[in-house]
């Protein structure tokens, strides 16, 4: 499929049967136009029905092929919770300011509710921007829903909680996920179609008040219609002025949640969601808060990676090559906002004294800060000393690694001349 909301570029990573091609007509222009029909794509109007039941399975089923440790994972974690919930983050644009409050009214009204059940678990599931194919990096989106998620699951109310989050993963893992829940209170949009399209489970859907200018309520009851729209909710919230996030459209505000009408819509969903508590749970196999995305766990340790190195350091230990390595790991895994965390290791590392130990790591540490910052004249003087110490000429590895250190700083100090055309 080239593009069917809300999985663009599906055909890249859903190889589906039959294999059909969804064109979004909307606003088309009469060269697009003539472009599908001479390639005898598919046309499929916006609003109509876009999904069907054997779509639906497909993609499940897909979505366990290829990742079973997450299927495994998901099926174990919704086993070892009385109940799941599903909360979605949205930070770009139509951003619900209430967010957080609404989160813990919705896990607060479950408990009364589920006051039945001795020493309710509860689990759950935070879903944000994922990738359609895997990414080689954390987008900003990611990082402010990752720190966003990190710093609700570290409030001290939050203590007997399980956690899953979804930011950054693929989204074929996300689509495992929401199996695993019970309920979902998400943003409109196709954050809201993800959820549900492919589970049918009772959908708060909040967004802001913006009447007469989207169908993206009759999209989703209409887009599948083989289920029932039974504890589907859509909430107008009160506009707030202005809006933070990019898109700039007419009236896609900044919002607060109606939080009457989420207490309305839990209230009247429980008889749906009552039958499905589990009774008798498995101990759980995931740490306290799992990342579905490496990643994005690499990412939430940064802070936490930088204090260590700090209290390392401010203990008078000279062994940094743990700290190294981890920082050298996470700048490997492309997380944004590891470099500064490297360059903070490299530069203490290289502010030790020299000894005959450690030559050759000093002029490794100092070939890759000078390839990471060519201009600094700190490590330029930092390779000049070393180049005057005799020790790094006797060892062979130290004397190719400073000699690579020194090109890598003289790149911008002598550029490469260009031949004239």
């Amino acid at each position: 499929m080239e593009r069917a909301a809300p999985l663009a570029g599906l055909e890249e990573i859903l190889p589906l049967e039959p294999q059909v091609t969804l064109i979004k007509s909307l606003n088309a222009r009469s060269k697009d136009l003539y472009q599908t029909l001479n390639n005898n794509y598919f046309l499929v109007p916006t609003g109509s029905t876009t999904i069907s039941e054997d779509l639906v399975s497909q993609l499940h089923k897909l979505a366990r092929q290829n990742y079973p440790v997450d299927a495994t994972l998901a099926d174990a974690f919704r086993q070892s919770h009385h109940i799941v919930l599903w909360v979605s983050l949205r930070l770009s644009s139509r951003i619900a300011i209430n967010w957080a409050q609404a989160t813990q009214q919705l896990l607060e009204h479950v408990r009364q509710l589920a006051s039945e059940v001795p020493a309710l678990k509860v689990g759950i599931i935070f879903d944000g921007y994922c990738n359609a194919q895997q990414a080689s990096s954390i987008n900003t989106e990611m990082q402010k829903e990752l720190s966003t998620a990190l710093a609700f699951i570290e409030r001290p109310d939050q203590s007997a909680i399980d956690w899953v989050v979804l930011p950054g993963a693929n989204l074929l893992q996300s689509v495992i996920w929401a199996d695993a829940s019970d309920l979902g209170m998400v943003h409109v949009g196709t954050i809201d179609h993800k959820y549900w399209w492919f589970t049918g489970k009772p959908t708060f859907v909040h967004r802001p008040d913006d009447r007469g200018i989207s169908m993206s309520a009759d999209t989703t009851r209409n887009a599948v219609p083989f289920r029932s729209t039974e504890g589907l909710v859509f909430s107008y919230g009160r506009n707030v002025t202005g809006n933070s996030g990019k898109d700039l459209r007419p009236n896609l505000m900044d919002y607060e949640i109606n939080l009457e009408e989420l207490s309305t819509w839990i209230a009247s969903v429980w008889p749906l969601v009552q039958p499905h508590l589990r009774t008798t749970l498995r101990s759980l196999p995931l740490d306290k808060v799992h990342y579905a995305s490496p990643k994005a766990k690499a990412f939430a340790e940064i802070p936490r990676t930088i204090q260590l190195a700090k209290d390392h350091w401010a203990k008078g230990a000279d062994d940094v090559g743990a700290l190294f390595c981890k920082a050298f790991c996470l700048d490997e895994l492309d997380v944004r906002g590891s470099s500064h965390l490297l360059k903070y290791v490299l530069i203490r590392f290289l502010s030790q004294p020299t000894t005959s130990e450690n030559v050759a790591q000093l002029a490794n540490a100092a070939s890759l800060f000078a390839a990471m910052e060519p201009s600094s004249e700190w490590i330029r003087s930092r390779i000049k000393s070393f180049g005057r110490d005799a020790r790094f000429a006797e060892n062979e590895g130290a004397k190719y690694a400073l000699k690579f250190a020194r090109n890598q700083s003289r790149r911008l100090l002598h550029p490469p001349k260009v031949p004239p055309a």
